[in-house]
């Protein structure tokens, strides 16, 4: 449970803090506004659409396979935008980071099963809650010292640290 806490508070926070600060993330370095919002444009449909599809083919993977594939897209996400590689990699990391966030969504109900789910969610909750409070101001802090980049980098080592803790999540 604890490792579980640590990696998905991580993805949380990181997923709440780059949507919050998702223009200031892009624009610095070489999107226009425009060009971050229409980025950001895809990151909701990517979201359900990553559901819809694990709805309408049952994916049927185990949960904690799920989980590491969500934070995998999420630090894939982030190294795509280290590169400046303009509107279409700022597109398809916006899909990317989407996908990352439908598939966090799905793990914990399939995990767990009905029994014992709310209490369980509730002390992950608890986590994640605490981490993502803290997020945006953390964000912006990093963005201010660091600029886009070294704030990217920050995340994607974050992203690649959850990824190891729910690695460590044993597999029943």
């Amino acid at each position: 449970m604890l490792w579980l806490a640590i990696g998905f508070s991580m993805a949380g926070a990181i997923v709440l803090a780059v949507t919050v600060e998702w223009v200031p993330i892009l624009k610095p370095n070489w999107m226009t506004t425009a060009a971050a919002v229409t980025a950001g444009t895809l990151f909701g449909p990517a979201q359900v659409g990553v559901r819809l599809v694990d709805l309408v083919f049952g994916l049927r993977r185990h949960p904690m396979t799920m989980a590491l594939l969500a934070v995998g897209f999420l630090a894939l996400a982030l190294l795509l935008l280290i590169l400046p590689p303009g509107l279409p990699g700022a597109m398809v990391f916006a899909a990317v980071f989407g996908l990352a966030s439908g598939l966090s969504s799905i793990v914990p109900l399939a995990l767990f099963g009905a029994q014992g789910y709310a209490a369980r969610l509730g002390v992950l909750a608890g986590f994640r809650l605490a981490s993502s409070a803290v997020a945006p101001f953390a964000v912006s802090v990093a963005l201010v010292r660091l600029g886009a980049g070294g704030t990217l980098a920050l995340a994607s080592g974050m992203a690649l640290a959850a990824l190891l803790a729910l690695a460590r999540v044993p597999r029943r």
